[in-house]
């Protein structure tokens, strides 16, 4: 194959995202695959914390949002694949994500979706463009990188390196693939002598404007007496009625119970009531 082929990194497969389902890997049938993918600790911010509120239909109390993307980091200094491949990885290209395989965890470069990339090619012009880095004697510095070409029947080929050691990733790359779930608690029925607040979930990926709450049922409600000093708990956040008739009240102190949980490793995220099952990249 030519030395001038480019790739055009492939936008990534659709997260596999199952309401209380069990775990289940998924893998990429016929590409190039580096292994199972690896997520990154969830990050957690809060659009609405929690505070007081009038009492009002549909006044939101409080609500978080658990950011999940692939586990990802970079490496202290450009890497210098020799022959036959004689390629440099280099600046902002220089990130790598965590794959699971069969040998143990594995740190594999990553470009980002829809940038046009030259890939390493052998002197026949095979195409390489799988790099993962291995750290042979395992004393933290990475001296050799592993070769996959594409077609994936292809041999690989393993390539000696000036060692390189991890360091932070930078900022992600906004096209880089991501969720968001967002969870929050609602007031959704009321009547003179009591509200019924909700606990909800709704998921938001990749290029979608808006959360949408309604696409699955509450996981948890309460009544709560509008009473002075009333109080009641859902979703770890502890509620209190304040104020008077006709000028009621609710606030809300405390946190979210954690609900944003890597399981299997890392492989897997539980998201409140969803699962994110092991997948393939």
């Amino acid at each position: 194959m030519p030395a001038r082929v480019k790739i055009l990194f492939a936008l990534p497969l659709a997260l596999l995202l199952q309401a209380q389902s069990r775990p289940s890997a998924t893998s990429s049938a016929g590409g190039l695959s580096y292994g199972t993918i690896i997520q990154a600790e969830p990050v957690l911010t809060d659009p609405v914390p929690p505070h007081m509120v009038p009492v009002r239909a549909d006044a939101v109390i409080a609500e978080q949002r658990a950011e999940v993307m692939g586990a990802r980091t970079a490496v202290d200094r450009a890497i210098l694949i020799g022959a036959p491949f004689n390629y440099e990885i280099t600046g902002a290209h220089a990130q790598f994500r965590r794959y699971r395989t069969a040998e143990g965890d594995r740190w594999c470069w990553s470009g980002v979706p829809g940038v046009v990339f030259a890939p390493p090619h052998d002197a026949g012009g095979q195409i390489f463009p799988g790099i993962c880095l291995l750290d042979a004697d395992g004393d933290g510095a990475f001296e050799a990188a592993r070769m996959r070409a594409y077609p994936p029947s292809t041999a690989i080929r393993d390539v000696a390196i000036a060692p390189v050691r991890l360091r932070p990733a930078p900022p992600a790359d906004p096209r880089l693939s991501r969720l968001h779930v967002f969870r929050r608690v609602r007031i959704a029925q009321m009547s003179g002598r009591a509200v019924v607040l909700v606990l909800e979930h709704a998921l938001r990926s990749q290029g979608e404007a808006a959360a949408d709450y309604a696409r699955d049922p509450p996981s948890e409600r309460v009544a709560l007496a509008l009473r002075r000093g009333a109080t009641a708990s859902i979703g770890g956040l502890r509620l209190r009625v304040e104020g008077e008739r006709g000028a009621w009240r609710i606030a809300a102190s405390g946190a979210f119970a954690r609900w944003a949980i890597l399981e299997q490793g890392g492989a897997a995220v539980r998201l409140g009531p969803y699962f994110l099952a092991p997948r393939e990249d």
